[in-house]
């Protein structure tokens, strides 16, 4: 299972394991989640799992993955981290469909490694997609909707038969319900059919201090945490 910074969230995801599920990660830009990701995937290297690890950002954050990394370079150096940067949403939605191929020869292999794959973290789903809509072309619209549908539905088919844990990062958009302004995942009703544990990271009042709120859809339950970000990832 994979391991959060966060001893409580670990707590309450247990009672759901295995996951064989979507976890979003999403909040406004700066408040950590490629941190949170970079210290899950340090605790999963250490012990010899792979993970894909997919950046569809501008720029991948190598001091960042350094400082969170730091002493698992030998680890990263042997292919247990694949870091791969995807800079068109055709491109995430072939990698994504590809994927089964993948993870097939990775079963084949069983005997002969034991570096399986067992987390796929995308970071983030939704930028590229939201790059290429465009309000004037209502069929491409349709379609970039119907291929996000299509990812998550896949991702969702991957993590029950192959019991991989699929994280998801996203920003966020705002929904005004009963004069109040609510965050949610970007990818609008698509993503939130499909995902059913979600965590929003948010800004507090105290510097570098952030909030954690956990979402399990399932049971409509909430649970809320705080910690402090710093250069070497989450703490207390």
């Amino acid at each position: 299972m994979i391991q959060f910074p966060i001893q409580q969230i670990n707590k309450k995801l247990e009672a759901y394991f295995p996951i064989n599920n979507i976890i979003s990660i999403f909040g406004e830009f700066g408040v950590g989640k490629t941190t949170l990701c970079l210290q899950i995937i340090e605790n999963l290297i250490s012990k010899n799992q792979k993970i894909f690890y997919l950046y569809t950002k501008p720029k991948i954050p190598i001091n960042r993955i350094n400082d969170i990394l730091n002493g698992k370079k030998n680890y990263a150096d042997i292919d247990k981290l694949n870091l791969i940067k995807i800079s068109k949403f055709e491109d995430l939605y072939d990698f994504v469909f590809k994927l089964e191929n993948l993870l097939l020869l990775e079963e084949k292999s069983k005997g002969i490694t034991r570096n399986i794959t067992k987390l796929l973290i995308i970071d983030s789903l939704t930028d590229l997609y939201k790059l290429e809509l465009n309000s004037e072309k209502k069929e491409r619209n349709v379609r970039l909707n119907y291929q996000l549908n299509q990812i998550l539905a896949t991702l969702t088919y991957l993590a029950r038969v192959y019991d991989i844990t699929i994280i998801v990062v996203n920003e966020t958009s705002r929904k005004k319900i009963k004069d109040e302004f609510i965050l949610f995942p970007s990818g609008g009703n698509v993503v939130d059919y499909w995902v059913r544990f979600s965590i929003l990271i948010k800004r507090f009042d105290k510097l570098n201090a952030r909030i954690f709120f956990l979402k399990i859809k399932d049971d409509n339950q909430e649970f809320q945490f705080t910690l402090n970000l710093t250069k070497r990832g989450f703490f207390k």
